[in-house]
């Protein structure tokens, strides 16, 4: 059952009588959006420099670990759990729970719901509903967890204690009473606490959270208090202000969302593969965790750009990274595509729900996704936007945010700064070339075999033609990829094999251009390479479509 407004006023008067205080013009109600509520029942005036008390704890009430730990086990060095002194919390307002009426914390805990709205008790319509975020797949996690420490710490308790009376439900009901309703102990205790852990302030903790509401956390070593900076006005509900979260913390803590919320964020997970060059790990140092966010202010942190440059980085380009020197139009490209490509299945995957007569639960869940939808929608935009410039393509004439058409203008002005399979088919000087490789393999699936007829396009351009309008670049990819360091004799030999494969095929079809003495497997091997390092996979619509280009512009 749901506290009620008697059990809130009596809650007021039993801290009230242990050295507490309410002020006298806070009234209590409830309500269906969310549930108990403080409001203002005259003007409240308090200022900045004159703040006005609302609510005070005494010390002797918030429910701490030594209380926790002395009244379940009979003091502090029999606990079992000075390393994770929440636990010790959560099984002891469990006890106060069972104990009922004669419990010394009963008026807080007649006060403390015993249904949430967080999405550990969701139904499985709802979880649908949260398909493609980070909650979804989070909370599953945080059950099992908190359910394996449940089942540990329920044979750490004393003897002479019923376990049949804490079941796994009530343990999840404190779990859950403590991420929405504890404070912080170095905040409230003060002093040195050590490692942080939560507590719970009875009475103190009864106000909803309000971000930016101009609210006073005032402690000192009797009580921990609740200070009004701003005046209230009547009828004006009371707010406490718990610093600027995002709605996923806000739901997976407390259950509930704001709209609209401007601290919102989309958390990313990267693993940093340990396979990776010790010269990229070293520059990837100062991110080790690999963890970004992702705010509607910076949809794309600089961050995490730099992780995928590094990844997509050749060993010039390393070299370059190293030296602080600009690493060019392949490797910033390459970057931005390869984010793109990385996380084009969450932004497709998140969908905002289109209900008829939502529960509340399910107007949190709207709230959460579609801000979840609006923030990484502003990523891919401010993604492609970067793209655009990198191509210097003038955005004056673009009034629009269409993801597919900004794509599509960076995919259209690819080929004035490089090459991909389907631009240089359609040219007509290198139809003959490409008339031999469609004979060579004639009733074969060359689906898969663009890098490999890049590859035998750039031996042809660089065995044949000296007035290839790719020539200066040539030039440079034999200096950067014909020698011992990029082509080894293993990387040779498998090319070898492929040569003498196909050869024989393409000079029998087209001895002027395939003349076997000049195809040789290093040279395809050093195209190979070069196809390979100098690419990029560029999107170009709505549905992460890519199309593979070599990039040219030094």
């Amino acid at each position: 059952m749901p506290a009620t407004v008697q059990d809130l006023e009596k809650l007021a008067e039993w801290v009230q009588s242990e050295g507490g205080s309410c002020s006298p013009k806070i009234a209590f109600a409830t309500n269906d959006q969310s549930g108990t509520t403080a409001f203002a029942s005259s003007k409240i005036e308090a200022s900045e420099n004159s703040p006005s008390r609302l609510l005070s704890c005494p010390l002797s009430l918030v429910i701490d670990y030594d209380k926790a730990a002395t009244l379940l086990f009979g003091s502090l060095d029999a606990c079992p759990f000075s390393s994770n002194p929440e636990i010790a919390v959560r099984l002891f307002l469990c006890t106060q729970r069972i104990e009922g009426e004669s419990a010394r914390w009963y008026p807080y805990i007649k006060t403390l719901p015993t249904i949430f709205d967080t999405p550990i008790f969701f139904s499985e319509e709802d979880l649908d509903l949260l398909v493609g975020t980070n909650i979804y797949k989070d909370i599953n996690l945080r059950k099992a967890s908190w359910i394996k420490e449940f089942n540990s710490a329920l044979s750490k308790l004393p003897e002479s204690f019923d376990r049949t009376l804490l079941t796994q439900d009530m343990y999840l009901w404190a779990c859950t009473v403590l991420t929405s309703r504890s404070f912080p102990s170095k905040i409230v205790l003060g002093g040195n606490q050590g490692t942080s852990y939560p507590v719970l302030v009875p009475l103190v903790d009864s106000l909803n959270h309000y971000p930016k509401r101009a609210v006073v956390w005032n402690i000192n070593a009797a009580s921990f208090a609740l200070e009004a900076g701003k005046p209230v006005e009547e009828n004006e509900e009371i707010f406490n202000n718990y610093g600027p979260k995002g709605n996923e913390e806000l739901l997976m803590g407390y259950g509930f969302c704001i709209e609209d919320n401007e601290f919102d964020m989309v958390s990313l997970k990267l693993a940093i593969s340990s396979s990776l060059p010790s010269e990229k790990q070293e520059l990837l140092a100062s991110n080790s965790s690999g963890l970004y966010y992702l705010t509607q202010t910076q949809p794309l942190p600089d961050s995490l750009v730099e992780q995928f440059r590094v990844q997509v980085a050749t060993k010039d380009e390393v070299k370059r990274l190293k030296e602080g020197r600009p690493v060019g139009l392949r490797c910033e490209l390459d970057a931005l595509a390869t984010l793109n490509l990385a996380l084009s299945i969450k932004v497709s995957q998140i969908k905002v729900p289109q209900l008829q007569n939502p529960t509340r639960r399910q107007i949190n869940i709207c709230y959460y996704v579609a801000n979840q939808a609006k923030i990484l929608k502003a990523f891919v935009l401010t993604l492609t936007q970067r793209m655009m410039k990198l191509l210097q393509i003038s955005t004056e004439s673009l009034d629009t945010q269409d993801i597919a058409t900004l794509r599509g203008k960076v995919h259209e002005s690819m080929k004035d700064f490089g090459f991909s399979l389907k631009s240089i088919y359609q040219d007509k000087r290198y139809l003959e070339f490409f008339e031999t490789l469609i004979a060579a393999f004639e009733g074969y699936d060359t689906s898969g075999m663009q890098e490999q007829f890049l590859a035998l396009f750039l031996c042809y351009q660089d065995l044949y033609y000296n007035d290839s309008p790719y020539y200066e670049w040539l030039q440079v990819m034999r200096t950067r990829y014909d020698n011992e360091e990029e082509l080894d004799d293993s990387y040779i030999e498998d090319h070898e094999e492929w040569r003498e494969m196909i050869m024989p095929v393409l000079t029998h079809l087209n001895p002027e251009i395939f003349r076997a003495e000049k195809w040789t497997a290093r040279v395809i091997a050093w195209a190979r390479k070069v196809v390979d390092s100098e690419s990029v996979y560029v999107p170009y619509d709505e549905y992460n479509s890519t199309e593979f280009f070599v990039v040219t512009k030094l």
